[in-house]
């Protein structure tokens, strides 16, 4: 493939399917450059040096000594960046430095390497420096378009001093070659076959093993917030790999089954709260009639356009099956056997900071400080909840049976304190599980939006809550143009007390970016329309019914 291509493919792969408002992580490494080969059909072993050749095509002069970025500050055809494959190849670069320090000098070899340049000077290629006359319009760039679509971008420049603009590749080097490698091996030495399928709880258990790795893996696995999650999805694709790889045929098609969250109703009048499976849907696999066989018949497979990433609940489980897991017959059965609700040693379950009046509590969901969850497991879990509600670490408000399984219910839970440095209990998953990896959450709520969208009518913007412990915190509201972003307002807020945007915002049409905090600040982005805008944005959805979807003009 040509650059154009590799350039296009790479834009796809990370933006194709995903729910709006995901934050991107440009993770172009092996197994994504295999992915990419495969499916054009390139042998996968040939795909990083095919990918690398075709960047170098593209940017190479005079005679293999310099770097020109010229044409690659436009967009194409169809508005796209230009500049992501070589963004990519900067990325390539971070994933393959191994062990070495992340300097400067070490990054820039590993980038030469990549691209076969005949120079003998060390640090940046020639053409590409300084850094804000080089790579960062690029990436820039990359971050408008991605915020144009909807996305969040992650990429951000470093402090400053030598790494500053290297901190772009970095940032979205979630796993280098080395850590992967790292990783199978400690797989195989603790035979993590059976064990570890769920992605919180594999991750639960490394951090308690961290001190076996290396210090930047380390660092990796005390991140927070969406570059947690998105390392705790690499891990766990890695770890659905090793056992593909390495295990036993029967485990192999275990792992052929498609994994489900639980989901919480909560009861009405002298009802008891009912669960659901949530199937976890990748985003790239389509779903066209494919049924689940529950206990009260055949339920179709669909995605649920109100929660990016899953399918519409399915089934009503019993009391035991939450506790020793559960299986639906998939059909047809093809790339997936059965879903299936993996036995686990507890269930955390969190209320949408969107929603946090609904009553609905879902697995799966970041878990942060000053957010309602509720916690299902055995009577030994009960007893180290009461160790850290009697450090005033946090608390509930309701203790109930689940059934005559043996486990409880703890309702109204909330985390109190991001201090976790005095407590000590004896299960280090639970503890890993509950320490918030969030110290920020933007709660977007109220106004007037299509269902499963964040384009909100003009004049009826979302009231803004955020939700954490710190006391006092800086917000700011970008508006997203073309060419550039400006800011429109700031201010200064505390958790829990609603914030409404002002009249500038709320009527005036155009997509918007929130930021809470400093250093990495949580991001949320939004859109505010007009009435036949949100019109159409609500006719995309399935199941719209125009007789019942109407706006007043009053």
């Amino acid at each position: 493939m040509r650059y154009t291509e590799w350039n296009q493919q790479l834009i796809a792969h990370f933006t194709t399917n995903v729910p709006h408002g995901t934050p991107i992580f440009l993770t172009v490494d092996l197994p994504t450059l295999q992915d990419i080969a495969i499916r054009n059909g390139i042998d996968p072993e040939d795909a990083e040096r095919a990918f690398c050749d075709a960047v170098r095509q593209e940017i190479v002069v005079r005679d293999n000594r310099e770097i020109c970025l010229e044409a690659l500050r436009y967009r194409d055809a169809d508005g796209r960046p230009r500049g992501v494959a070589f963004l990519g190849l900067m990325v390539l670069a971070a994933h393959n430095m191994g062990d070495q320090e992340a300097s400067e000098q070490n990054y820039f070899t590993q980038l030469r390497h990549l691209l076969r340049l005949a120079e003998s000077r060390k640090g940046r290629p020639k053409g590409m420096s300084p850094g804000e006359n080089a790579e960062e319009p690029l990436w820039k760039e990359w971050q408008r378009y991605l915020e144009r679509i909807g996305f969040a971008a992650t990429a951000r420049r470093g402090p400053e001093g030598s790494r500053k603009y290297i901190n772009y590749p970095l940032s979205q080097a979630l796993l280098r070659c080395a850590d992967r490698a790292r990783l199978r091996k400690h797989f195989c030495e603790y035979e993590w076959f059976r064990t570890y399928r769920e992605p919180d709880l594999l991750m639960a258990r490394l951090i308690a093993q961290r001190d076996v790795f290396s210090k930047y893996l380390q660092e990796r696995l005390n991140a927070r917030g969406d570059r947690y999650a998105a390392l705790m999805d690499t891990i766990h694709a890695l770890h659905q790999a090793y056992l593909q790889e390495g295990s036993a045929s029967a485990e192999r098609a275990r792992n052929q089954n498609l994994m489900a969250d639980l989901i919480r109703y909560p009861g009405g009048f002298q009802k008891p709260p009912t669960y659901k499976l949530l199937p976890r849907l990748r985003h790239a696999q389509e779903f066209d009639a494919i049924r689940v066989h529950t206990p009260a018949g055949w339920e179709p497979l669909e995605r649920d356009p109100e929660n990016a990433g899953y399918g519409l609940p399915v089934g009503v489980l019993r009391h035991e099956e939450i506790v020793d897991g559960v299986e639906y017959e998939i059909d047809p059965p093809y790339p997936y056997r059965k879903l299936q609700l993996l036995k686990r040693p507890f269930h955390i379950l969190v209320c949408d900071p969107n929603d946090p009046e609904s009553g609905i509590y879902q697995t799966g969901r970041n878990l942060a400080t000053d957010i309602h969850f509720i916690l299902i497991g055995p009577s030994e879990v009960l007893e180290q909840m009461r160790r850290l509600r009697d450090l005033g670490i946090l608390q509930w408000s309701q203790e109930r049976p689940l059934g005559t399984t043996g486990w409880i219910e703890l309702v109204g839970c909330m985390i109190l304190d991001q201090d976790w440095s005095r407590v000590l209990i004896g299960d280090t998953e639970l503890l890993n599980a509950l320490r918030p990896r969030q110290s920020l959450t933007i709660g977007l709520t109220g106004g007037l939006r299509a269902p499963g969208s964040r384009d909100y009518l003009a004049g009826f913007g979302p009231t803004i809550t955020l939700y954490g412990t710190i006391p006092d915190v800086s917000i700011r509201c970008y508006r997203i143009l073309e060419t550039r972003e400006d800011l429109v307002w700031e201010g200064r807020t505390r958790p829990h007390e609603p914030v409404t945007l002002p009249d500038a915002i709320q009527r005036y049409p155009g997509r918007y970016r929130l930021e809470a905090g400093d250093g990495d600040p949580e991001q949320k982005l939004f859109t505010v329309v007009d009435r036949d805008s949100l019109r159409r944005s609500a006719r995309t959805l399935p199941g719209f019914d125009a007789t019942t979807f109407t706006i007043s003009s009053s």
